[in-house]
């Protein structure tokens, strides 16, 4: 985050920073090829912000501004494991230590 955050912002005061300016740094990163980081980014500083308003600072949050999802958006994945892969998985447990809790008999 050093690289990102600081080296942008490290020199300006909270009040300087706007929201076309972390729009651009998340931009910037994003084209990188980093959107998770991104997100992350705009985050941070909305953390900051709010950390900085708590004690006093009255001060807008330019990530108010940034939505998360105008950064990036991200896809769940709804694949499932196979019963071969679940086979696999499953030997490759280690085998239980200590008495057994399931009994098989009675």
């Amino acid at each position: 985050m050093d690289r990102d955050i600081l080296s942008v912002f490290k020199n300006r005061l909270l009040n300087e920073i706007t929201a076309d300016d972390l729009r651009a740094l998340c931009n910037k990163v994003k084209a990188r090829g980093a959107p998770a980081t991104a997100v992350h980014v705009r985050d941070i500083v909305k953390q900051v912000y709010a950390f900085a308003i708590l004690h006093g600072e009255r001060v807008d949050n330019p990530a108010n501004d940034v939505a998360a999802a105008s950064i990036a958006t991200f896809v769940p994945k709804n694949r499932a494991l196979s019963p071969a892969e679940i086979r696999l998985a499953f030997h490759q447990l280690p085998p239980p230590t200590g008495p057994s809790r399931c009994s098989a008999g009675g």
